[in-house]
């Protein structure tokens, strides 16, 4: 039924919709303009149609105006009914208009930028962004840290050798060895992640972390 109401909107009407499907629940205004193209006027006259229609409404964000689907399941469909390739390529937008935007330098921004760069197919960006986001999430969640870091390990799993991306899965390595501890992880559990990290360690001649290590 949902799909059946989306596919009657007009063009312009149902590609909005599907842009703020791939941003997210709720997408801010200005992210949405600037990965359609198209002017703010012409933008929120599409988007208070699609209010009229009970497809999303209006979220008044102080910081970040825009707007929010009605139910989960109209974002679904929307996101469901695009091909995967043209998703791809709106997640790229969707992360390259975050990392402009003045709140996308934020710690808090770090974990989203993450997400929309692994579905766009940028790994390494992804890995590095969710690098912030589990360093800013550990200072008061060490569970969620632990699970992001090994996040991070999977991302770079099919990538090749190279200095940065060896430096990261290390880090990466040793931060859930750090975490270990405090999150009942038996010796057995963390083995594999210490000698992954002592082996990029070594391999980059990253001394000082090589020494944190072993400590």
């Amino acid at each position: 039924v949902i799909g059946a109401r989306i596919d009657l909107l007009p063009a312009l009407e149902k590609a909005a919709l599907q842009i703020g499907a791939v941003i997210g629940k709720e997408f801010p205004l200005a992210i949405a303009m600037e990965v359609s193209g198209i002017p703010e006027q012409e933008i929120r006259k599409l988007f208070s149609r699609l209010c009229d229609l009970d497809l999303i409404v209006a979220d008044n964000n102080a910081d970040k105006p825009g707007y929010a689907f009605r139910h989960p399941l109209i974002q679904e469909v929307a996101y469901a009914m695009q091909l995967r390739s043209r998703r791809a390529q709106l997640h790229s937008s969707v992360a390259s208009a975050i990392e402009t935007a003045p709140w996308g330098t934020t710690e808090e921004s770090a974990g989203l930028l993450a997400y929309h760069c692994e579905a766009a197919g940028r790994v390494v960006e992804a890995a590095m962004h969710l690098r912030r986001a589990a360093l800013w999430v550990g200072r008061t969640n060490s569970s969620q840290a632990m699970a992001e870091w090994k996040k991070v390990r999977w991302l770079l799993r099919d990538q090749g050798s190279d200095a940065g991306v060896d430096q990261l899965r290390a880090l990466a390595s040793g931060r859930v060895l750090g975490f270990a501890w405090s999150e009942g992880l038996s010796a057995d559990d963390v083995k594999p992640y210490a000698e992954e990290a002592l082996q990029y360690a070594r391999a980059t001649g990253d001394r000082k972390h090589e020494a944190l290590l072993l400590g």
